[in-house]
């Protein structure tokens, strides 16, 4: 029996040393479907997750990476600090961390942004897991040189077919998952930057 693409995805993360992946969607392929169905898969594989949605307001740069920094809940200012900081914090996790990044379509600065993922791949000692969906935009980011090569790291995957998961039990826009009876810190935000963190 063929596994379903979703799961197909998250196995590929599970081999040893596995390259990122970045989701091609293709046009007319609704993108939320696929985003929302990763990120409910996501806690069968792991337990620290976060859900990355590139900034798209018009912002400065120090802006931009403030927005990022205050996902992994660091109080840097500075794009070298908040790097470091990223890093430090997947490398101090006992288990691995995944990471969704998506909105890259209307990011005005995929530069800076590309530039900061690669130092963190690079730093990171495969500790974290990363899928990237986008669309044509992405897609063109595969071709660039410079700055933006990091994303040579990526294995592509054209997303051409709707998405055919289905997410049960979720009829609001925070549902909150009991570990050992404990929701402390446990959260799973419907649309927005999710972060979970499985206490042991």
């Amino acid at each position: 029996m063929q596994n379903n693409p979703i799961e197909t995805f998250f196995l590929h993360l599970s081999k040893p040393n596995p390259v990122p992946l970045m989701l091609i969607a293709q046009s007319g392929i609704n993108r939320l479907s696929y985003i929302n169905a990763i990120k409910h898969k996501a806690y069968e594989y792991y337990a620290i997750i976060y859900h990355l949605g590139l900034p798209t307001d018009d912002m400065t740069k120090e802006e931009y990476f403030e927005e990022i920094a205050q996902l992994f809940r660091s109080r840097a200012t500075n794009p070298h600090r908040i790097k470091k900081d990223i890093i430090d914090l997947i490398n101090s996790s006992r288990e691995d961390t995944f990471l969704l990044v998506t909105d890259f379509e209307n990011d005005l600065h995929l530069d800076d942004f590309a530039k900061l993922m690669r130092a963190i791949l690079d730093q990171a000692n495969g500790r974290l897991k990363l899928i990237t969906i986008g669309g044509e935009k992405l897609a063109n980011l595969k071709t660039n040189q410079g700055i933006n090569s990091y994303f040579d790291y990526f294995e592509t995957i054209i997303i051409d077919k709707p998405c055919d998961y289905t997410i049960e039990n979720q009829t609001s826009s925070q549902t909150t998952i009991s570990i050992n009876g404990d929701n402390s810190g446990v959260a799973l935000i419907g649309n927005g930057n999710t972060i979970h963190i499985h206490k042991s």
